[in-house]
């Protein structure tokens, strides 16, 4: 929201609705993946990405979303760059393989 806007009079509106944006987010892929919206799933998790590229419960939520939709490139792609970072940021392997992850429940 307003992400290109530099005047600092924007910056505690800008904050204050992302937070409540962010907040709402989790719970909305949630309940488009128990609709089988699938698309909307992967939108949500991409948004939650950008925002914390360590964010878990996204990179599941898309992991079971791709699977859904048979798109075995993109499941591999966005598990294979959520690894990169997590070793960059955290400086050790992820824990979880992606067998595990698309075995775990959503």
């Amino acid at each position: 929201l307003l992400e290109d806007a530099k005047q600092q009079l924007f910056d505690k509106f800008k904050q204050r609705s992302e937070d409540i944006i962010f907040s709402s987010l989790p719970q909305n892929m949630q309940l488009e993946y128990q609709k089988k919206e699938f698309k909307k799933v992967l939108r949500i998790a991409a948004i939650l990405l950008k925002r914390d590229p360590l964010h878990e419960s996204a990179l599941l939520y898309s992991i079971h979303a791709y699977n859904q939709l048979n798109d075995y490139e993109n499941l591999s792609k966005i598990y294979a760059k959520f690894i990169m970072e997590y070793r960059r940021t955290m400086g050790e392997d992820y824990k979880h393989s992606l067998e595990a992850l698309l075995s775990r429940n959503v």
